[in-house]
């Protein structure tokens, strides 16, 4: 049971850092302060000091407003923190539920997130909500909020697709057909409706010398945008054609947010569920043409003869972190399929199958050993990891922490006796305060991983355990999914190509 010091003295945190996309940074952090102090006159909570970093990345905690907050919790200055939700805290999501989760316990503080509703003084809040999944779902839940207003500020018709779509000039905010290469647009449509290949088409343009759109765009109407060209001025490619055959604007509707940032993998993807605003511009392919165009694609792309059930997708990586895709292709002259993973960086590949039978090899001895002693590995994997947790450092740390407290004490009653220049103390006090600053950053990282360490001790025993319950007859790629995390290829000329496994129960 969470037990915390009865108190009716809160703090209050804000952050806010140019990756919230505000504007006013600094009425944003008046606006959460102005939401905490409201939570606390209704909650009979008096509010003793406000703690704020404006400006500050919310990923790391190198912040001076909560090292501040830290330092003052250290000192038992510090019963209760409000924040106005999770992500104010922090959003580096394995620092944050150390802080949550263990160090505010450790401390018997009281924390609130406001518009979560989140309470560590409630039993039910912290049962119910393990505080990773709930950071990361309430993260994502506000930037889904987000982008609702984008959206629907991007359904009005006023604002308009920036320049990039071939075939269109933005003149005046308006969207006019380029007259110069209408005739293209509608000549490549033509011709994939008769049944030709893309490959034929592409041999058609650069035989007539067409310019291909990027270079179109870049030389011929001077965009103010960059584009690159790197297969020349006639340098079409299926890419190229597949997009001018995808493009809905062709029909006159405007399609905006076609893109969207996902958070996990933290880059742009194509955003399933675009603002779709029909009947906006003039047309260049009319509507059936267009959704003829669709069900001929369709049915043109056949299944591939291998599925992701047949690969090990982003498992394969070089010594510097580059990664390997799969490929595969059907050999004409003799009809077998061909796999291999490639690094399109280096260059270098290995064959698919070779990979796959020495990782296997090795997972199914390992395998067996974990199914047949489970326990006698549990017990050898949590004394190994008690081992690696670094108690003699943090002790060292600590104690040089205390040391530099008593400096600062004694530096104060100089000061008071008049013993030392106020400039001097000034001095000396500021290079104490950045020495107990790196201290206690290292205190907190050794805890940080050290918490981890003990978390790995207890997902060990539920994992070991939940391998003798698996099928014998799992499938050989399957098999690796369950007990690899990556495998770390390097290429050796003498001995060939070493893959070195990293086993999920890796410490």
């Amino acid at each position: 049971m969470n037990t915390y010091i009865k108190s009716k003295t809160a703090v209050i945190y804000a952050r806010l850092s140019s990756e919230d996309n505000i504007n006013d940074v600094s009425q944003s952090i008046n606006n959460q302060i102005s939401i905490c102090k409201e939570y606390a006159k209704n909650n009979n909570l008096i509010i003793s000091n406000v703690y704020y970093d404006d400006g500050y990345t919310g990923t790391n905690f190198n912040r001076p407003g909560f090292k501040q907050l830290i330092q003052d919790i250290e000192n038992k200055k510090v019963k209760i923190i409000l924040t106005k939700d999770l992500s104010r805290l922090g959003r580096n999501f394995i620092q944050t539920s150390y802080y949550i989760e263990d160090y505010f316990i450790e401390k018997k503080i009281r924390y609130i997130s406001v518009n979560d509703n989140y309470d560590t003084e409630n039993e039910n809040d912290v049962a119910s909500l393990p505080i990773k999944n709930f950071i990361n779902y309430m993260y994502a839940k506000e930037c889904s909020k987000k982008q609702q207003l984008y959206r629907s500020k991007y359904a009005d018709k006023k604002y308009f697709a920036v320049d990039g779509v071939y075939g269109y000039i933005k003149e005046n905010g308006t969207l006019i057909i380029d007259k110069s290469v209408e005739h293209i647009i509608k000549l490549i449509y033509q011709k994939y409706l008769n049944n030709e290949k893309v490959v034929d088409i592409i041999r058609y343009l650069k035989a007539n010398e067409i310019p291909c759109p990027s270079y179109h765009k870049q030389y011929e109407l001077n965009s103010k945008l960059t584009y690159k060209t790197p297969n020349g001025k006639y340098g079409w490619t299926r890419t190229s054609i597949d997009n001018i055959l995808s493009e809905r604007q062709y029909t006159g509707a405007l399609v905006n947010l076609k893109e969207k940032y996902n958070l996990k993998k933290k880059k742009m993807e194509k955003n399933y569920n675009p603002v779709i605003v029909e009947n906006h511009h003039e047309a260049i392919i009319d509507v059936d043409t267009f959704n003829k165009v669709q069900e001929l694609k369709k049915s043109r792309n056949h299944k591939s003869s291998v599925d992701d059930s047949m690969r090990l997708y982003k498992y394969f990586y070089d010594e510097n972190g580059n990664v390997f895709s799969y490929y595969h292709h059907i050999r004409k002259d003799t009809g077998k399929l061909r796999e291999e993973y490639k690094c399109n960086k280096t260059k270098k590949a290995f064959k698919a199958s070779l990979a796959h039978d020495v990782i296997y090899n090795d997972v199914i001895k390992v395998f067996k050993i974990l199914t047949s002693n489970p326990s006698i590995f549990i017990d050898a994997y949590i004394e190994k990891i008690n081992k690696k947790i670094n108690k003699n450092n943090l002790e060292s740390l600590n104690k040089q922490k205390n040391d530099l407290d008593k400096k600062v004490k004694a530096l104060l009653e100089q000061y008071v006796s008049e013993e030392i220049t106020e400039t001097t103390y000034i001095n000396k006090l500021k290079d104490i305060n950045e020495k107990l600053i790196k201290i206690n950053n290292s205190i907190s990282n050794f805890q940080i991983e050290n918490s981890l360490l003990k978390n790995k001790s207890k997902d060990i025993v539920t994992f070991i355990n939940s391998l003798t319950k698996v099928n014998n007859e799992l499938s050989k790629l399957n098999l690796i999914r369950l007990l690899v995390t990556k495998v770390i290829v390097t290429f050796n000329n003498k001995k060939g190509i070493d893959f070195k496994i990293v086993y999920k129960f890796s410490i």
